[in-house]
């Protein structure tokens, strides 16, 4: 657990490396109202691997500032990290909105990526537009139909997270939020596909309600290759949450694979 000091304010990230070594920089980017703590039950399954680093985005858990109304304004974040590590080539990932930032990221900077992971996440991450009145006027019944709609599973593990979830989401505020979804309802880049010619893995839950599977599938079959797609049958949204088991496999094959 490290602060990254910028001239935009302290960002917090988790590590599990002071140095690369010889394995590969993987950096994982949270979804909408969430932060670090999403990659919690990941993050020992990779540790042996894979150095991995997860930051807490601006107005997100530790880090200072406020949540960007323009997803592509938290690209310099990823700039950071990757030079905080001097890493001239590593791996980006992210999970929901994070998924969508790995996406902008990968079109400006395709030379600096070994590949692109994208969970739960599609080309447009459209939200009702009833959501927004509900954060305004009722959070409390929003962080709690977030959790309800992100998880599929249930168990002692997967309810563990499900109150782990729900806290975060209150922790980060109404405001965070709603800025997070009017940045998720604004971003596209159906016109760019073409140019993510890097490696690529999707991962997803089939019953996701958030981002349907439907709407991945599609984003998928408009991807150039190199590209794969892993679908987890049980899972929903916070896929990372209910199968970290098969989500960090996934990931460490694909990442060795192509490192």
């Amino acid at each position: 657990m490290s602060w990254l000091l910028t001239d935009k304010g302290k960002i917090y990230f988790r590590s599990n490396t002071d140095q690369l070594e010889d394995r590969p920089l993987l950096i994982l980017l949270h979804g909408a109202g969430s932060d670090s703590r999403v990659w919690t039950a990941l993050f020992p399954l990779l540790k042996e691997d894979i150095s991995v680093v997860t930051p807490d985005l601006p107005g997100h858990g530790k880090s200072e500032g406020k949540a960007a109304s323009d997803l592509s304004e938290y690209l310099w974040i990823v700039d950071a990290l990757s030079e905080e590590f001097r890493a001239e080539k590593f791996f980006l990932g992210g999970h929901s909105m994070g998924g969508a930032i790995t996406l902008l990221y990968s079109i400006k900077n395709r030379e600096k990526l070994m590949g692109s992971i994208i969970i739960a996440s599609s080309s447009t991450l459209p939200v009702n537009p009833q959501l927004f009145d509900v954060i305004q006027n009722n959070f409390e019944l929003t962080a709690s139909l977030s959790t309800q709609f992100s998880f599929s599973k249930s168990g002692e593990d997967v309810d563990f997270y499900r109150e782990m979830t729900t806290q975060m989401i209150k922790e980060n505020g109404s405001e965070t939020l709603y800025i997070d979804m009017k940045a998720c309802d604004n971003y596209s880049v159906e016109k760019e596909l073409n140019t993510l010619t890097m490696p690529k893995l999707l991962l997803a839950g089939e019953k996701d309600r958030m981002v349907s599977i439907k709407n991945i599938e599609e984003f998928y079959s408009q991807l150039p290759d190199p590209k794969e797609l892993k679908i987890f049958s049980e899972a929903g949204h916070m896929v990372i949450l209910e199968e970290p088991e098969g989500v960090s496999s996934a990931i460490k094959k694909f990442v060795l694979s192509a490192h």
